[in-house]
């Protein structure tokens, strides 16, 4: 596998704080890869060290194979933290002075991040009475004007309402499959990169608790559990649980009383998940109970996470 960006026990003190320890990440070019964690977790400072923004205490970073240096950092595009402009000049003037301050101006380049990004009607107006996601598009159409092969974004979704949100979604996936970026997502919002991302590190408090493809993190922590509604959930959870089947609290991120949820063991001569699953189906039915939903629970990455970081 290739690697875009790989970093190698980052490690960042403050006085005597260590702020971030022993962050070692490798992102493999052409995904999308959510980094995340709780506020405070040291997202942001690790950023700001792969972008050579502050000096790592200890470790290093590489950018294609190579040391960070100002030449490979070319091949970088990041939004860190809250982006500012010149509010009293237009999306336009401030693209231009941002690409001239890159020292690479292609008129081409800067007309199609214009386009991809949404904002050729209002380009021309001052910054000043952008809306936050004009402003988070505006702020991504500098970063790609340079022709970055690695777009770093630091809590894109910030500030934004639903429309903005998704909105925001629809445009990392079209700079990932249409541009062929890499996308560094630093997030929070962990619906939101679960729809998107295919690979995700999980960091709490300066420490690396997990790095691996979203597939990988799901069948590591495989909850299995049965999801149950039916005609008469009350009298179906009471008949399970004399069955010695195990009636279980909702997962830690919902409150569905709609639900019944039933624990699955793995025992000596007990069949797999889903044979359980019919035989919770044949004591129900025997019952003369109708079933409305009955399936396996995926455990989404939301829950996942608070097991991690345990916030």
């Amino acid at each position: 596998m290739n690697y875009i960006l790989r970093t190698y026990r980052l490690a960042k003190r403050f006085r005597f704080r260590l702020r971030v320890r022993d962050i070692s990440l490798s992102v493999p070019e052409g995904s999308i890869y959510g980094f995340l964690g709780p506020n405070g977790a040291g997202k942001s400072t690790t950023i700001k060290m792969i972008l050579g923004l502050i000096r790592p205490t200890n470790g290093h970073v590489e950018i294609l194979g190579e040391r960070l240096k100002r030449k490979n950092l070319a091949h970088i595009g990041a939004i860190v933290e809250s982006p500012r402009f010149y509010d009293y000049m237009s999306g336009m003037d401030n693209i231009r002075v941002l690409s001239w301050l890159s020292g690479r101006v292609d008129e081409k380049a800067l007309q199609d991040a214009i386009d991809v990004v949404g904002l050729r009607k209002r380009i021309h107006d001052k910054v000043k009475i952008y809306s936050q996601g004009m402003r988070q598009r505006l702020a991504i159409a500098c970063s790609l004007v340079p022709a970055p092969k690695l777009l770093i974004l630091d809590e894109p979704t910030n500030g934004l309402d639903p429309e903005g949100v998704r909105d925001m979604r629809d445009l990392i996936l079209e700079l990932n499959k249409k541009w062929g970026l890499t996308i560094f997502l630093s997030s929070h919002v962990l619906s939101e990169v679960e729809k998107i991302a295919d690979h995700v590190a999980i960091i709490s408090d300066g420490i690396l608790l997990f790095e691996g493809t979203v597939n990988q993190l799901q069948k590591e922590h495989s909850t299995n559990v049965v999801k149950l509604m039916t005609s008469d959930n009350s009298r179906a959870r009471d008949l399970l649980a004399s069955r010695m089947f195990q009636v279980i609290p909702p997962p830690a991120t919902r409150d569905d009383e709609r639900f019944i949820f039933i624990d699955f063991t793995p025992q000596p001569g007990r069949g797999d998940v889903h044979e359980f699953a019919m035989e919770i189906s044949s004591v129900l039915a025997g019952a003369g109970l109708t079933i409305g939903e009955l399936s396996t629970e995926k455990p989404d990455l939301e829950s996942i996470f608070l097991r991690y970081t345990g916030t």
